[in-house]
């Protein structure tokens, strides 16, 4: 499918590729889904469940280290006292 595209978008990814090199890294879904809602999140609630995941002690590490999201901010970690706190 690289080869149908027009001449111009394929000399633009491959310029794009050079000036943003990837940075990827093997990750598990849970991981995978963290670093996606990390980065657009103001604040993350983290809901006491049963069987746990890595997600919200995740996220409450970088909060803590204090790593910022996409729009500089480090998000706020919210735990919950159940699932009845979101409503």
């Amino acid at each position: 499918p690289f080869q149908e595209l027009p001449s111009e978008v394929i000399q633009a990814l491959r310029k794009a590729a050079a000036e943003h090199p990837s940075k990827q890294e093997p990750a598990d879904g849970c991981t995978a889904a963290v670093t996606v809602a990390y980065a657009f999140a103001e604040t993350i609630f983290i809901f006491p469940i049963t069987p746990t995941t890595p997600l919200g002690e995740t996220a409450d590490q970088w909060a803590v280290a204090g790593k910022t999201n996409s729009f500089g901010v480090v998000p706020k970690v919210q735990q919950m006292q159940s699932e009845a706190g979101a409503v």
